[in-house]
């Protein structure tokens, strides 16, 4: 989450203060009590007043004791993160409702930003698409066979290194024209039978990697 500096009221009741000493002192005088009787009520006003400042407050003078969020309804924050956001606002003086509303407006952003990045990825697979059909070696009326092709240098990835198939799907780099061209070229090594380079009677595995992909050399 992106570090927010959020500013706030600090609970107190300073005016309230004064207000109780401005009574007790009218009080003192009107009752013609000496010195040490309006002393007493004003020191007296202040006890009390101060009491009634601090009364709702914890141990670290916030307005409200600690309190936990449960995170809002679609939106994955991490436990972890979860539990610092709520320290930070309980620090910065938020009170628990205060903390929610902050927490569902970062989910709301979160929604807004991942759809953003959906739309562009969508934008720029659409762009890697009519590049690879515009290709005039492995688009147009090629592209099927290249597709084909571009199929089995997956596969060929594949086996040389388990994953590598998953890797390209998660990060989408398999709609990518420079990946489809590669593995188009790397499919074009492997005959129907399984064999790279022409050398009938062996199999993948028994051919060094580095005679598969440049038999020629």
């Amino acid at each position: 989450m992106a570090d927010e500096i959020v500013e706030t009221e600090g609970v107190g009741g300073g005016i309230a203060d004064e207000v109780e000493e401005s009574i007790a002192e009218d009080d003192a005088g009107g009752a013609g009590g000496g010195t040490d009787d309006a002393g007493e009520g004003s020191s007296a006003g202040e006890a009390g007043s101060k009491s009634e400042g601090e009364g709702g407050k914890n141990a670290d003078g916030q307005g409200e004791q600690p309190y936990t969020l449960s995170a809002p309804e679609g939106f994955p924050i991490p436990e972890e993160n979860l539990k610092s956001f709520c320290g930070a606002a309980h620090k910065a003086g938020l009170t628990k409702e205060q903390a929610e509303a902050m927490l569902g407006w970062h989910r709301e952003l979160h929604e807004k930003t991942a759809q953003a990045n959906e739309a562009r990825a969508k934008a720029v697979y659409a762009e890697w698409d009519k590049e690879i059909h515009d290709d005039p070696k492995y688009g147009g009326q090629h592209y099927k066979a290249s597709f084909a092709k571009a199929r089995k240098g997956v596969a060929f990835g594949e086996e040389i290194s388990p994953g590598f198939r998953k890797f390209l799907v998660d990060t989408g780099a398999d709609k990518n024209p420079h990946v489809f061209r590669i593995a188009c070229e790397l499919g074009m090594l492997t005959n129907e039978d399984g064999i790279v380079g022409g050398s009938k009677g062996r199999s993948r595995s028994d051919i060094p990697l580095e005679n598969r992909l440049w038999p020629d050399m």
